[in-house]
């Protein structure tokens, strides 16, 4: 059960960076992205955004965490996945014709652009913005990265910074951990509440 701590009381403010305990949220789901993965297959990226709880605990202090956006839970449909997605889109509670088939994209096909979607599921999702559903969240610190020469920034690639004694530098950034279907406590069509 998390506890329930006044917003004034929390040390930081929400940040896309900032800490996210480990526990089950509300979050709204502000906007869906049909973009083709990186692997060329057809792909939903939810993008949410933390509504509930205002604080949570992170080392014993509270920290704002309502606001906190730069969470994405993706869903990948591939030949080798569908059971994985069609289940997953169940417990999200995306309501879809179980018997009509669905016309997966080869990988060949979605890297040359021909057919990068599955309509008869996503024009389904791409409904889904301003929906609500509870689902449980954390996040990973990450260290700090060396830039290589040229670079003004470093980049998730470089090389880890350590110290004198060869420990890792960690840096304030924290990453949301990536979301399965596991990690899902209710649908969008359920009651939303902690």
């Amino acid at each position: 059960m998390p506890e329930y701590i006044a917003p004034a009381d929390a040390i930081s403010t929400a940040s896309d960076g900032s800490p996210i305990p480990l526990q089950p949220y509300i979050v709204q789901i502000n906007k869906v992205d049909q973009t083709p993965s990186k692997k060329h297959a057809a792909q939903d990226k939810l993008e949410l955004e933390i509504l509930a709880p205002e604080t949570a605990l992170h080392n014993g202090q509270p920290v704002a965490v309502a606001g906190r956006k730069s969470i994405n839970f993706y869903i990948t449909y591939s030949k080798a996945n569908l059971a994985n997605c069609r289940d997953t889109l169940k417990k999200l509670g995306v309501e879809f014709d179980e018997t009509k088939p669905w016309a997966v994209p080869s990988t060949d096909e979605v890297s040359s652009g021909a057919f990068t979607r599955i309509p008869e599921i996503q024009d389904i999702t791409a409904d889904l913005v301003g929906k609500q559903f509870v689902v449980k969240l954390s996040s990973e610190q990450q260290p700090e990265r060396v830039p290589q020469p040229g670079q003004t920034k470093a980049k998730f690639s470089d090389p880890i910074k350590t110290d004198a004694n060869g420990q890792v530098i960690y840096s304030t950034f924290y990453r949301a951990n990536l979301i399965d279907r596991d990690d899902i406590i209710s649908g969008v069509n359920d009651p939303v509440s902690l």
